[in-house]
């Protein structure tokens, strides 16, 4: 049925399936800039400004030298690209892969901060280890570590996590759209659709993902809090997008 329309052409053709997206994106750009930009100005803001905690943290020998052999820190600067990707995904109309990675860094934090938390002592080398050891096995499920953790705050955190994976599931409504484009627009090069409203979700849940990241990074470096209560301008941020976990860690009134 739909075997000679151009969405055949791109399985064939690279250069077809790379005009395809700069199609969508230009398409993404026309329609929902505002709602991506959104997200870029979230993400950037955050990082930002909690890397120049960071830095002065570098200065104190103590954190210095646990950051070293810390999953988190590792974490935090696969952070950068993760947000990367969200953005990359949300323009490209990859809603799915824009919410995958979003999960991603929260299953990253989750294990790091189980694994520096109980093994606080132990090098780099070997947590990683033990970390593809038991991601062979399956046994590290986030609900679950999130359970055994130390830390307050457990069942927003299992909440949230579970939303986040609900929102990466196949859905009903993304085939019958796919069906109604290409029956309504079958010479489009366009390989993805465009959605504002769902932008909006991914902006809603990297907000959520973030909180629960620094907040997760924080109860492996507590010391931390006392910089971050410092930075008026990560203080702001955290006012401004609302993030719960971070103003109840760092005692702000939202």
């Amino acid at each position: 049925m739909f075997s000679e329309t151009k969405y055949s052409i791109m399985l064939t053709s690279l250069d077809a399936l790379v005009k395809g997206y700069f199609a969508t994106v230009e398409d993404s750009r026309k329609k929902c800039i505002s709602e991506i930009d959104e997200i870029r100005k979230f993400v950037f803001d955050l990082n930002i400004h909690f890397f120049s905690t960071y830095k002065e943290l570098l200065g104190d020998a103590n954190f210095k030298r646990k950051i070293v052999d810390s999953l988190a820190g590792i974490c935090f600067f696969e952070l950068f690209r993760s947000s990367g990707h969200v953005v990359f995904f949300s323009a490209t109309g990859l809603y799915r892969n824009a919410f995958d990675s979003i999960r991603h860094m929260i299953e990253s934090i989750i294990q790091a901060a189980y694994l520096d938390t109980r093994h606080p002592d132990i090098d780099i080398e070997t947590k990683t280890a033990i970390l593809k050891e038991v991601e062979d096995k399956f046994e590290y499920h986030a609900l679950r570590l999130i359970d055994s953790l130390d830390i307050d705050f457990k069942d927003r955190l299992k909440h949230e996590y579970r939303e986040l994976s609900r929102s990466i599931h196949p859905s009903h409504k993304q085939i019958i759209a796919t069906i109604n484009d290409i029956l309504s627009k079958p010479e489009t090069f366009h390989v993805a659709l465009v959605d504002c409203k769902e932008i909006s979700r991914i902006y809603s849940s990297v907000k959520k993902g973030y909180d629960m990241f620094f907040y997760l990074f924080s109860v492996c470096h507590p010391e931390i809090r006392l910089f971050l209560k410092r930075n008026s301008e990560f203080l702001n941020d955290v006012k401004r997008f609302k993030l719960p976990l971070l103003a109840s860690s760092l005692d702000i009134k939202l």
